[in-house]
């Protein structure tokens, strides 16, 4: 389980991060965004069975906790995800990963579409010195049952690194 507790400021910036991972690792826990305070725990159990991710790397988990309760903020704030996320990130290469990702992925062309959702993360997880940032794209199909029900989706994703 993986609980954050987090606010922003109605100018975007991030003032309070309490985010609390139970039993599946530390990895890729660090706070990447600059938040005064942020407070990151890993808490292990009293459990006589193994500690640890049992199906994925705790890195992906933790990043996506991160980056979702991100993604949160910027909405409850009307906010640029995109924008939002270089408003609290200080760390120049992070900061040019995602610039570039935006840039490549034709952000400011796309992001208003009615039938497509779109999305960043960003991380720097196993390898500290390799930042890198995910863009994503989710096309909404119309129904194919007559009572609506459900709805298909295609999705597609790819990573961004800049050489340096």
């Amino acid at each position: 389980m993986i609980d954050v507790a987090a606010t922003a400021n109605a100018d975007g910036k991030i003032t309070s991060w309490d985010f609390h991972n139970y039993n599946s690792g530390g990895s890729g826990i660090r706070m990447l965004y600059d938040v005064p305070g942020a407070k990151t725990e890993s808490h292990n159990a009293n459990s006589p069975l193994r500690q640890g991710s049992y199906r994925a790397l705790a890195a992906t988990a933790n990043q996506f906790a991160r980056e979702s309760a991100v993604d949160e903020l910027a909405h409850a704030v009307k906010m640029d995800p995109r924008e939002f996320r270089l408003k609290n990130l200080t760390d120049p290469r992070l900061r040019a990963v995602l610039e570039a990702a935006a840039k490549r992925f034709g952000w400011r062309e796309i992001k208003s579409s009615s039938t497509r959702g779109f999305g960043f993360s960003v991380g720097s997880e196993k390898i500290l010195s390799s930042p890198r940032a995910l863009k994503f794209r989710s096309t909404r199909r119309p129904a194919r049952f007559p009572s609506g029900a459900s709805s298909r989706h295609s999705n597609a994703a790819r990573c961004s690194t800049p050489p340096y």
